[in-house]
């Protein structure tokens, strides 16, 4: 990927976000480009673009749109840059892509990821807290709906968390629901 012209998202979104200090980390000199996804869709197709890097759930519909119409390749991170973009990044960690969910992805794609995850003020009240956490998972099915990649929010990959610690409420509710959670991340109060 040194220097190719890479499309990574709407500026300010996931992959806007993490593209930067990603290809920092693995000391790789690339050229950018934020746009919107069809947008730089449009510029991989006509050769505009070298490659995209997406910090989205899959399956996403503009990689879908171009794995329709050409074959995708999917290029994987070797284990020690998957590390090396950790330790640079805690809150990325190896995951697992599966395949065929699109028509050229015939076998497992290893990559990095994060899982969607919600940030609280330590102030805020721990009732309400273990109220939203509650919520939350009480409305899987519907949270699915609106995004796909809700389907990984489940209270299991709690413990895959391990960047900020976990407000008492929160903790309340992981507890009642029998889901240990890492010591060193539990917040005092």
């Amino acid at each position: 990927m040194a220097n190719k012209r890479i499309g990574d998202g709407p500026a300010g979104g996931g992959s806007g976000t993490y593209g930067p200090p990603i290809f920092t980390a693995l000391a790789i000199p690339a050229t950018l480009r934020h746009g919107a996804w069809s947008m730089l869709g449009d510029q991989l197709r006509s050769h505009q673009l070298d490659a995209m890097m997406a910090a989205i759930g899959a399956p996403s519909p503009v990689i879908a749109e171009l794995a329709a119409s050409q074959p995708v390749v999917f290029i994987e991170l070797t284990p020690s840059e998957i590390d090396t973009v950790h330790k640079a990044i805690p809150e990325l960690s190896a995951t697992v892509m599966p395949a065929d969910i699109y028509p050229s992805q015939r076998e497992d794609y290893k990559t990095i990821g994060y899982f969607n995850f919600a940030v609280a003020h330590k102030d805020l009240p721990d009732d309400l807290v273990y109220t939203i956490v509650k919520a939350f998972f009480a409305n899987h099915e519907r949270m699915i709906k609106v995004g796909s990649a809700a389907r990984e929010s489940v209270a299991e990959n709690v413990k895959l968390i391990t960047v900020l610690p976990f407000h008492p409420g929160a903790v309340r509710y992981y507890r009642e629901i029998g889901v240990e959670l890492p010591s060193g991340l539990i917040s005092p109060n």
